[in-house]
């Protein structure tokens, strides 16, 4: 059992890929393509392939695949579960204690992965170019899975219930044997976001604003702008997140533009969506099991033949779209427990066999953001700017001049919740601004106050690192 207790311990601290089950597995310490470090170490190509590796973690069905965009829609107001929905997402919709989003078996590995590439890459022999390219990428998921990780189990700056500060663990050289495995404490909230900050500015400067080949299948310089400024914007440093958007936007591939209301609804059905600034690439061998019908965006979230379908709009979120926005001409019906229910088009199998792309950060996002910052900032003129390119290419009239302060920040809220349902914000958009979690009609609303409000840390982690700290209530 001594064994076992290592291999748990390499997964808890994620220092490590992945475990195995038995007590008389060997550790499996190498990457995900069984590269040999020492090869790793000289050979671009390997390098590269483990890069590979990270995009395919991001992936996950437990992460962007499925689980990181259902779930915060579930967890607050805009989806619930339908009458036969096998079980899914049952505990998430009365968010019941550990019902929740469980990121870190899944990221710390990626992280470890993403460290082996940062630590190394300057190393090998290729173009510098090429180096600072795969460095930038690494830097970037990186940081996206830390903040990810990071808004799960953590509070926001200066949001924190009974000064509860503790952030996530923070890795930043790889480990390729469990025997260089140590413990660590959770650094507080603070300290993980310097962290990805400091990997988003770093990367932005490494990547280039084209990515041939790959597109925005691979992040760019313009990418790394979204995400930091979608990382300013938790931490409501308003003018850096104003900045980091502009910056995003001036970056952005020649390819990305804003969908208009003639092609927004295709837009979801093209590879890749017009919009994405960052977009995961599914391939058909990732859905030849049963995982595609089980699993995947399309099964789980619509009315599709020998389909899932577990989760549903609710009315609320239905009610928020105002009349001739060609998003809510983005919905279908069907019939479920006797009723007439509405499920999203967003993910329609353009690639058959129920799957289809992931667009992780579109250009809408990087407006809203803008919006959202500018509007803090008192810069109302601005802002209604930023809302009105976005409105006019979903059908609605432009923002009034008279639309400002509060009634200008309720709109961006509603503009965000229309245009990013079932894309993994609307619980994390309700959560950062401190608030009540607010649930559909029957649901009692999840106080901010709740210890529910935090993802619990698995219960491994926590037994068998005496520095670790579980999140209250748990």
């Amino acid at each position: 059992m001594k064994i076992m207790y290592k291999k748990i311990l390499a997964v808890s601290m994620v220092t490590l890929v992945l475990a195995g089950t038995s007590c008389k597995d060997t550790l499996d310490v190498q990457p995900k393509q069984s590269l040999d470090a020492a090869a790793a170490l000289t050979d671009f190509a390997s390098v590269n392939a483990i890069s590979v590796s990270l995009y395919s973690r991001a992936q996950s069905f437990n992460y962007y695949g499925q689980r990181m965009l259902i779930a915060p829609d579930v967890l607050a107001d805009n989806y619930t579960i339908t009458a036969n929905s096998g079980g899914r997402y049952v505990g998430e919709r009365i968010n019941a204690p550990g019902s929740h989003i469980d990121l870190w078996g899944t990221l710390y590995p990626a992280i470890n992965e993403a460290n082996f590439i940062i630590t190394n890459v300057d190393k090998v022999s290729a173009a510098q170019a090429d180096k600072d390219a795969l460095k930038g990428q690494a830097l970037f998921m990186r940081a996206m899975f830390n903040h990810d990780m990071l808004k799960t189990y953590s509070y926001e700056p200066g949001l924190e219930v009974n000064g509860f500060g503790e952030g996530i663990v923070i890795r930043t050289l790889p480990t390729d044997d469990v025997t260089k495995a140590d413990f660590k404490p959770r650094a507080k909230i603070a300290e993980v976001y310097a962290l990805i900050e400091s990997d988003l500015k770093q990367a932005a400067t490494l990547l280039p604003v084209t990515v041939t080949g790959a597109g925005v299948f691979r992040a760019s310089k313009g990418a790394a702008f979204a995400l930091l400024a979608r990382v300013y914007l938790f931490q409501t440093k308003w003018a850096e997140a104003e900045q980091a958007a502009s910056d995003a936007i001036t970056n952005k591939q020649s390819a990305t533009s804003l969908a208009t209301a003639s092609t927004y609804i295709a837009s979801f059905a093209s590879v890749p969506n017009r919009e994405s600034m960052f977009e995961l690439d599914y391939r058909t061998e990732q859905f030849s099991t049963v995982d595609g019908i089980n699993n995947s965006m399309n099964s789980l979230t619509q009315k599709t033949t020998g389909g899932v379908f577990a989760v549903r709009a609710t009315t609320e979120l239905l009610n928020s779209f105002e009349t001739g926005d060609v998003r809510r001409a983005a919905f279908d019906q069907t019939l479920d427990g006797g009723s007439m229910v509405s499920y999203s088009l967003k993910f329609p199998a353009h690639k058959g066999n129920y799957f289809n792309n992931i667009p992780v950060i579109r250009l809408s996002e990087v407006y809203l953001i803008r919006a959202e910052a500018r509007a803090k900032q008192a810069k109302d003129a601005l802002a209604q700017a930023d809302l009105t390119t976005l409105r006019t290419n979903r059908g609605l009239a432009a923002v009034p001049a008279s639309t400002t302060g509060t009634a200008l920040l309720d709109l961006i809220f509603n503009e965000r919740r229309v245009e990013l349902h079932l894309e993994g914000h609307r619980f994390f958009d309700i959560k950062r601004r401190g608030l009540n979690i607010s649930k559909p009609a029957g649901i009692p609303t999840l106080l901010y106050t709740d210890f529910k409000l935090l993802a619990p840390l698995p219960s491994a982690q926590v037994l068998l690192n005496p520095l670790i700290k579980q999140n209250p209530g748990y």
